[in-house]
């Protein structure tokens, strides 16, 4: 087996996986229970926020889609507070992520990057010009950024470098869905 097909291996059943969760949401109308956990949550007090940054960051690190999930939150905690909560979960939730590849998986990847010759410059860039591609998978809307996380890990990147743009380039898009979650 090629490296090219074992990385289609595993880039194809979380693709599937993704479009399988979604279909199921919808078929089964499994939305109305997504909306009675928000009703219960609502009624948590304090305890609904270090919950729903819980359940955020479980969701970034499992690269399950959760767009639902910030849209609850500006109806749940408003625009303001809920776009520091959903920030507060998706940068913890990414770092988690970061640190899992460049310590658990590193090697198998380190070795594809290496491997390949387009790869390597990849990976040799991302050193160079950092903020630049950050910048990039944020901006460009087909780009899997929950996967971005565990590749910027698994790259030269440093981790605190990493942290603060994701953190920079990512506020104006969660404060917009959080928004948009309140005018629900």
């Amino acid at each position: 087996m090629t490296k090219t097909s074992s990385m289609l291996w595993l880039i194809v059943p979380s693709t599937l996986l993704t479009g399988l969760i979604l279909s199921l949401l919808l078929h089964f109308d499994l939305q109305i229970p997504l909306l009675n956990f928000v009703n219960r949550l609502q009624n948590l007090g304090l305890w609904a926020p270090i919950i729903f940054i819980f359940l955020d960051m479980l969701f970034v690190v499992f690269l399950l889609p959760s767009v639902l999930l910030t849209l609850s939150a500006g109806f749940l905690f408003g625009t303001l507070m809920g776009s520091i909560i959903i920030m507060v979960a998706t940068t913890f939730g990414a770092a988690i992520a970061f640190l899992i590849s460049r310590h658990l998986f590193k090697q198998s990847v380190k070795d594809y990057l290496h491997s390949h010759k387009k790869m390597k410059v990849i990976n040799e860039e991302f050193v160079m010009v950092g903020w630049k591609v950050v910048l990039l998978t944020r901006l460009v809307p087909f780009f899997p950024l929950k996967l971005s996380n565990y590749l910027f890990g698994a790259a030269r990147f440093f981790f605190f470098r990493f942290y603060h743009w994701y953190v920079y380039w990512n506020y104006s898009e969660y404060g917009f869905y959080c928004l948009c979650g309140l005018a629900c």
